[in-house]
């Protein structure tokens, strides 16, 4: 979470109890799915681990795994996750087509994500009270600008079709009032917590395990 330590392992048992909770209540057809708050706990808690060794001023492999599990989960696990999982879910055929799409789409997003962390790295600035998750190396240096910034750009604004645009596509009850919380929280991350964006979003999309639960409930 992006304010603290404790509030990342809080917020970690909260949404992992949501996870039990959503298990317990899914069906076959939708355990993935209630598996989802699971993840997003052990994200929070790899966050924690980032807040405990920043404020400690440890730079060790504990504070590395802190770092690149939670932006892996950020960057690669959620736009393969979420359209992967609502597609499993999907009874329409028109609609699965749409899901298959976006799974293609975050494939795309995950592996220009995983080529940029292996080849820039990843480090963090404190920025108030949010962490900033930054590359730790710069560009390359015969690649031009220009197109590192239209590939950067695309990336940010494809990453929404799978993460998002999937559950306007699922036809799961309650999937379009998760997507319109998730649409609106990354309005306000990018526009007031820019600097911290994927630490605040991801905390944002982390309660929406909340209503992920009523999905699974509610099917």
């Amino acid at each position: 979470m992006c304010f603290s330590a404790q509030a990342s392992f809080i917020g970690a048992g909260i949404i992992g109890a949501i996870g039990i909770a959503s298990v317990i209540k899914a069906k076959k057809p939708l355990r993935l799915l209630a598996v989802t708050p699971f993840l997003f706990a052990i994200q929070q808690a790899l966050e924690g681990m980032v807040w405990l060794t920043l404020d400690s001023g440890d730079t060790s492999s504990f504070h590395k795994v802190g770092i690149y599990g939670f932006v892996i989960f950020a960057y690669i696990v959620w736009p393969l996750w979420v359209p992967f999982v609502l597609y499993k879910t999907e009874e329409s055929k028109e609609r699965k087509k749409f899901l298959g799409i976006n799974i293609v789409i975050g494939c795309f997003v995950a592996l220009i994500s995983a080529l940029s962390l292996i080849f820039l790295g990843q480090k963090i600035e404190l920025e108030g009270h949010h962490i900033h998750y930054t590359f730790a190396l710069d560009p390359l240096s015969y690649i031009p600008n220009s197109f590192l910034l239209f590939i950067q750009y695309l990336i940010f604004y494809l990453y929404l079709l799978p993460t998002v645009g999937s559950f306007f596509i699922s036809s799961l009850r309650y999937a379009r009032i998760l997507g319109v919380v998730l649409i609106v929280s990354w309005l306000v991350s990018a526009v007031v917590y820019s600097l911290a964006f994927a630490s605040v979003w991801c905390f944002f999309g982390a309660f929406g395990s909340i209503i992920i639960y009523y999905m699974v409930k509610a099917s």
